[in-house]
């Protein structure tokens, strides 16, 4: 089993963080650069005791001592599973690959060659905005390999309307319980020129957003 990078999808997960917020703990509110929300792991009826820093991800709930250092302990302790269950359920939600690459370097001929000219990475997939009205209504309400979702929440554009992002959650058992996993779905266009919905995160970390929507499908 290959090595998690967990620098790497805790650096991704910042840079979505209010993505990842309402996704694991939806309903809470920024105060200055924190995250207020219900601690769903008690009996909290009142915001306050549990935040969340926005900028470096360490957390805390004051009221029981729980607290960790990152977005990943946050995602392990919310789902109650282990930091390599949490850091892959984080990946599969920022739609990135946590395995560390390894690849060997060959130190002497690049001492011998002169650095290559860094090319501007180019998007392997770019969100369409205005999306049009047949889209819109075309918007996934299951994905294949999980089924139907347990709750989903829409991000909606200022008209109302418009579908910014669609987040998914799939209530898994296991052996300790129940675990939860979080899918997105924006409608953009990829490499190939192909247009539709995809289990993509937006390139931006913030969403202009006037509400949320969501419920569940039946």
């Amino acid at each position: 089993m290959s090595k998690l990078d967990f620098r790497l999808v805790n650096d991704r997960a910042l840079q979505s963080v209010d993505s990842v917020l309402s996704s694991w703990l939806p309903g809470g509110k920024r105060q200055g650069g924190e995250y207020v929300v219900t601690n769903p792991r008690r009996s909290d009826s009142r915001p306050g005791s549990f935040s969340i820093n926005t900028a470096n991800g360490i957390w805390s709930d004051f009221a029981t001592g729980d607290k960790g250092g990152d977005l990943i302990a946050l995602v392990a302790y919310v789902d109650n599973t282990g930091m390599g269950d949490a850091c892959r359920s984080l990946a599969s939600f920022l739609n990135i690959d946590p395995a560390i690459n390894n690849k060997p370097s060959n130190q002497a001929a690049s001492q011998h060659q002169p650095p290559a000219e860094p090319k501007p990475a180019q998007p392997d997939f770019v969100p369409i905005r205005p999306i049009p009205e047949a889209a819109l209504k075309a918007c996934p309400t299951s994905m294949r390999n999980l089924g139907k979702p347990s709750m989903y929440w829409d991000y909606l554009g200022e008209d109302g309307k418009q579908i910014l992002l669609r987040v998914m959650r799939f209530d898994k058992p296991n052996s300790n319980g129940r675990t939860k996993d979080y899918r997105p779905w924006c409608y953009g266009i990829d490499k190939s020129g192909k247009t539709g919905w995809r289990s993509k995160m937006p390139t931006s970390n913030r969403l202009n957003r006037p509400g949320i929507s969501g419920g569940s499908f039946v």
